[in-house]
């Protein structure tokens, strides 16, 4: 009942206030929304999700999250709320109980800190800050120095979440101010990939920041693999919208005096379509079912790389079946595939998940 409710209140609200073509000018038009976006984001209790009922949210599962992400996914909904509220809260979710944990969920679920990972999501090494971050001991005490590429939604955000990599090779996770001395943030506009921005950590004194906890890296492997099947639910839900277009118009097109639906062809070309976002959905509820379990790694890079081929693979068809028309960018078509595009690479590309698959198989 609980995800009944999340994802119809999710999608009567993009329909009335938030469609698509809302979104199309957010992505036109730049940043002057995203306040916006980030206050209905914290109206409607979305940024406490997964925090837990003693620190001011709800403490819901992966599987609500997931369900109302594919909401998200259908209204082409930008990244931030992943960046904010997805990423930051999975990885203080496998932090222990320290007192500055608790502290930062508290402010976190009462809208007075935003954070984001200060990490680049395409491996789960550059996730962990192995080759970004570390700590480096001088004569004035431990700090942290390095720099991360490719961090999205940094200037939304008002607190930097840092991994930085420790001699002994386990990985400190630091809580950092945006504003705090030694920080340096570049931002980086590339039209294939969106505004993202660069974090530099020139010698900031590990004791001047809030240290969260020392993880060993196979906890933030864990981590980003729930990062990963979240991210392939995003994926669903734009595949199953990009699908809905091009259903809708194949039922209304005509072509040689008959509908496109009628030809034997289009009728393959819906049917595969289908097939792959079915199949996704499958990987999902098993990636779900192992989200605790020894074969987390497994299930969910299974799921991350056929979630996107799956999505790549209803984008191509659905400009196929609707011509000229999809590709333009005042189409709705055309947003969703940009972004599906995008999403391939987040949390790790098709390539690297079946690369895991082929590593873990080897070791059997």
């Amino acid at each position: 009942m609980t995800i009944e409710l999340i994802t119809a209140s999710a999608a009567k609200l993009f329909e009335k206030d938030f469609d698509l073509g809302f979104m199309r000018s957010f992505r036109a038009s730049g940043q002057h929304e995203k306040a916006r976006l980030l206050q209905m984001c914290q109206e409607m209790g979305w940024h406490g999700l997964v925090i837990d009922e003693d620190r001011g949210g709800f403490g819901y599962p992966l599987e609500v999250l997931c369900a109302l992400l594919q909401e998200l996914g259908c209204a082409a909904f930008p990244a931030l709320y992943f960046s904010h509220f997805v990423a930051p809260l999975l990885t203080l979710d496998s932090v222990t109980g320290s007192p500055a944990k608790q502290r930062l969920l508290e402010a976190i679920a009462n809208c007075e800190s935003t954070p984001v990972m200060a990490t680049n999501s395409s491996t789960a090494e550059s996730f962990a800050g192995v080759a970004a971050f570390r700590i480096e001991e001088a004569a004035a005490g431990a700090s942290i120095c390095g720099s991360a590429e490719l961090v999205c939604d940094v200037d939304s955000a008002t607190l930097l979440i840092v991994p930085a990599l420790r001699s002994d090779g386990k990985i400190a996770l630091f809580a950092v101010e945006k504003n705090q001395p030694g920080v340096h943030i570049g931002e980086r506009v590339d039209q294939a990939y969106g505004r993202t921005f660069s974090v530099t950590c020139s010698s900031v004194l590990a004791g001047d920041v809030t240290e969260l906890d020392v993880l060993p890296r196979s906890r933030l492997r864990d981590v980003y693999s729930r990062c990963a099947i979240a991210q392939s639910a995003v994926l669903i839900g734009n595949a199953q919208r990009a699908m809905a277009f091009a259903v809708e118009h194949i039922l209304v097109r005509k072509q040689f005096g008959k509908l496109l639906a009628e030809f034997q062809a289009v009728q393959h070309q819906a049917a595969d379509m289908y097939r792959a976002v079915d199949v996704a959905q499958l990987f999902l509820r098993e990636a779900l079912e192992q989200r605790d379990s020894d074969g987390l790694l497994e299930s969910a890079s299974c799921c991350k790389a056929w979630t996107n081929d799956a999505a790549f693979q209803v984008s191509a068809t659905s400009h196929q079946l609707m011509g000229g028309t999809g590709y333009m960018q005042e189409t709705n078509l055309q947003l969703l595939t940009s972004l599906a595009l995008r999403g391939q690479y987040e949390f790790g590309s098709a390539d690297y998940h079946r690369e895991v698959i082929a590593t873990l198989a080897l070791r059997k």
